[in-house]
């Protein structure tokens, strides 16, 4: 997206998963984890996450910008379907106006009806 755009993106949620072409993988080393089967069987998972978007969103400095999910991978992991962090981010998100874009893999589709 250009600078100045309407819809500039500056702000985003990232969530990480195991794809061997992901530019995330160098991240686990930093952590002090390997970039191979670390990263394809350790998670990191932000539980609070909506609570905490809800709370950035709703301090009087926020203004509304577009913000990016899964600037580095995609939205729906497997735990997505047990946790719906994606989904109750993008409740949060509704919720407040907030525009989003969100990049997933075809093949992993949101496994919950779109939010308004």
């Amino acid at each position: 997206m250009g600078r100045g755009g309407r819809h500039e993106r500056r702000a985003g949620l990232v969530r990480q998963q195991g794809c061997i072409y992901c530019y995330a993988r160098p991240y686990h080393e930093c952590l002090g984890l390997s970039a191979g089967l670390d990263f394809e069987s350790k998670i990191f998972v932000k539980e609070d996450a909506p609570e905490l978007l809800r709370r950035e969103l709703a301090a009087p400095r926020w203004r509304p910008q577009v913000l990016g999910v899964c600037g580095v991978t995609d939205a729906y992991q497997p735990i997505e379907r047990r946790l719906k962090l994606t989904r109750r981010c993008l409740e949060v998100l509704a919720e407040f106006g907030n525009p989003v874009t969100v990049a997933s893999n075809p093949l992993t589709p949101d496994p919950s009806p779109p939010v308004r």
